[in-house]
């Protein structure tokens, strides 16, 4: 979870019951904070200890391919997150957080490392992140949010809305991500039988290598711009007295500009994933800032 989906989370909650507020809570809300910062810290790293063979054409200055960190040092780093973590939140959190938690360790499992290695489909790694950084993430900070405050859970809409906001921004980051990497991904997909049985485990199918890069990036900037058009549709229309419209229909009508704007300017490979990875990051995190919440 990125620092803008953590704060989006909390502030629904801090929004609808400030008096609820208490100074006591900020070292349970730092010990959440520290357990997602060792989730991130497992998930990406297991990822990089199964993709150095990639990495060494896509990222050759990643710590573990240039040699600044070895892999068995790499997976002490690994184990001890996990393992830290789990125990922060079973310590705070109670069991059903720590189901929670332990779910999220399987999900970043299962994408990296073999059997599983979801990362080598097309539509695994939407399907994983979407699940794991848009739905499960933000659905157990507010869940321990409001726990923390002595309220039950619930799902108002501001929730509804910055979680489905959330999840639709990571589907498209999914497959976006990857628009840099395609050379050394293509690079994995060995033609040769006798490579077969070892390669298998780490050849990589993308959306970019099957429909190309110029495609897979206005196809996430299509989906970024129908997130900003239901934004407006759902502070004016549809649940307006949930929404500070005053607010939401400015800010979501100036990002979609944007969009469309950064879009319309980039012109060859190189320049369209990284202006539409870099503009898209940027306008989510300020949209979740400005939601507006009534």
């Amino acid at each position: 979870m990125r620092p803008y989906s953590l704060y989006g989370n909390l502030a629904v909650s801090v929004f609808e019951n400030p008096d609820l507020i208490k100074w006591a809570l900020l070292l349970k809300a730092c010990s959440g904070l520290l357990a997602i910062i060792f989730l991130n810290g497992y998930i990406s790293g297991i990822n990089q200890i199964y993709d150095i063979h990639i990495d060494k054409i896509n990222k050759p200055n990643l710590p573990i391919v240039a040699g600044e960190l070895s892999v068995e040092s790499a997976w002490l780093l690994v184990i001890f997150y996990a393992v830290t973590g789990l125990f922060i939140v079973g310590l705070n959190g109670g069991l059903f957080l720590t189901c929670l938690y332990s779910l999220a360790l399987f999900l970043g499992t299962a994408y990296s490392v073999p059997p599983f290695r979801l990362k080598r489909f097309a539509f695994g790694p939407m399907f994983t992140l979407v699940l794991l950084r848009g739905f499960l993430l933000h659905f157990s900070v507010s869940y321990a949010a409001r726990a923390a405050l002595g309220l039950t859970f619930q799902w108002t809409a501001p929730l509804v809305f910055i979680t489905i906001k959330a999840s639709l921004f990571v589907l498209v980051m999914s497959f976006v991500k990857d628009l840099s990497d395609v050379e050394g991904d293509r690079k994995c997909l060995t033609p040769y039988l006798f490579q077969y049985i070892i390669a298998r485990r780490h050849q990589i199918s993308t959306l970019a290598i099957k429909f190309g890069v110029r495609n897979v990036a206005f196809l996430g900037s299509g989906i970024l711009l129908v997130k900003y058009i239901v934004g407006v549709l759902l502070a004016s229309i549809y649940v307006p007295q949930a929404f500070k419209h005053n607010i939401m229909i400015p800010a979501q009508t100036i990002f979609a500009l944007c969009l469309i704007f950064q879009a319309s300017l980039v012109v060859g490979k190189d320049k369209l994933y990284q202006g539409i990875y870099i503009s898209a990051s940027k306008q989510v995190k300020n949209s979740i800032d400005s939601f507006g919440c009534s």
